[in-house]
C-alpha cells in the first residue's frame, strides 16, 4: 500500500475588506507618519491632527494576513481605554490607495487645508492645492573677488 502524504496547499489571502470607523467602538482614521521600530509607528489623526504611537495589532505584523505599513498610509486605529497605564492606540486596518479614493468620496476623511479655510467643505480639489509660490530667478549674480581667489 503507497504512503499517502500531506500535501498543504499554501494560498495567500488578499485583504479585501473595507472598513469604515465605528464611532461607538473609539475607532479613528489616521495617517502614519513614522516608523518607530518594533511595530511601533508615530500617526497623525486625521479628526484633530494629534500626533501620538500607536502599536500594530500582532494580526497585521505577523502570520498570513501580515502587511507592510509604511510612511503616508492612512490607517484605522482603536483606542483601548481598559488599561491603567493610560490611553493605548492600535492600528488595526491598513487601507488600499482605492480604499483612501473611497473614504474621501464618502466623506469620511477630513480635508485638512493649508490656510484653514472651511467655506468649501466639498470642494475636493482643495485637498491636494498649496499656497506655495515659486519666485523665478531672472539673474545670478557673480563674486568676481571669489572667482579671482580660487
Amino acid at each position: 500500500m503507497a504512503s499517502l502524504t500531506h500535501q498543504k496547499k499554501h494560498v495567500k489571502r488578499k485583504n479585501n475588506d473595507f472598513i469604515v470607523k465605528i464611532e461607538s467602538e473609539n475607532q479613528e482614521y489616521a495617517e502614519v507618519i513614522n516608523a518607530k521600530g518594533c511595530s511601533r509607528f508615530e500617526v497623525r489623526i486625521i479628526k484633530n491632527n494629534e500626533i501620538i504611537n500607536a502599536k500594530l495589532r500582532g494580526s497585521l505584523s505577523h502570520g498570513p494576513g501580515k502587511q507592510r505599513i509604511e510612511k503616508n498610509n492612512y490607517v484605522l486605529i482603536h483606542l483601548d481605554k481598559t488599561t491603567t497605564d493610560g490611553d493605548k492606540y492600535f492600528i488595526i486596518h491598513k487601507y488600499s490607495l482605492e480604499d483612501v479614493k473611497k473614504l474621501h468620496k464618502m466623506g469620511e476623511l477630513a480635508h485638512f487645508k493649508l490656510n484653514n479655510d472651511d467655506n468649501n467643505d466639498d470642494d475636493n480639489d482643495d485637498f491636494f492645492e498649496s499656497d506655495i509660490v515659486l519666485k523665478k530667478i531672472d539673474e545670478i549674480v557673480i563674486n568676481e573677488d571669489f572667482i579671482n581667489n580660487i
